[in-house]
C-alpha cells in the first residue's frame, strides 16, 4: 500500500478500492510458504493449503480472531437463509484441499447441529436424511 500511496484512512467509499493494490495468487506462490503472512507464525492459529496443482501451493494462515470471524460470518450467512437453533447442517463440501468446507463447518457449529459431514466422501449420502438434516450449506 506504501507503493500505491495509499492507507486505510484512504478508504471511505467503494470507489477508493480502485487506488487500492490486490494481491494475485502469483506473489502467493511467489512467497511460499509463509512470506505473506501479515502476523508473527506464533499468531496463527491454522493453516490451510491449496493443492498446488496449477503451480506453487498457496498457504493462508488464520489467527483465533481471523476463525472466529469467519464462523460468525457463515453463521449470519446461515441464520438468514433461515437455519436456527436445533436444525441439523450437512456441509456438503470436502474437507480436503478446498477451505470453503471448513468456514461452513465452523459457521454451522455456531448455530446448528452438524449430521456426519463425511457422508459425501464415504458414498453414504442417503444415510444423512436418516439423520433429519433440514439446512444445507
Amino acid at each position: 500500500m506504501d507503493q500505491q500511496g495509499v492507507g486505510q484512512s484512504d478508504l471511505r467509499s467503494l470507489d477508493d478500492l480502485a487506488r487500492f493494490p490486490f494481491t494475485t495468487k502469483t506473489e502467493f506462490r511467489e512467497n511460499y510458504p509463509f512470506g505473506m503472512f501479515a502476523v508473527p507464525m506464533q499468531r496463527v492459529a491454522r493453516l490451510h493449503a491449496s493443492s498446488g496443482t496449477t503451480g506453487q501451493p498457496t498457504v493462508v494462515g488464520y489467527t483465533s480472531g481471523d476463525l472466529q470471524t469467519w464462523a460468525r460470518l457463515v453463521a449470519r450467512s446461515i441464520y438468514a437463509a433461515g437455519g436456527r437453533p436445533g436444525m441439523k447442517a450437512h456441509i456438503a463440501y470436502g474437507y480436503g484441499l478446498f477451505t470453503g468446507g471448513l468456514g461452513a463447518h465452523y459457521g454451522a457449529d455456531l448455530r446448528l447441529e452438524l449430521a456426519n459431514s463425511l457422508a459425501r466422501s464415504t458414498g453414504k449420502a442417503v444415510r444423512v436424511r436418516d439423520r433429519r438434516v433440514t439446512q444445507h450449506a
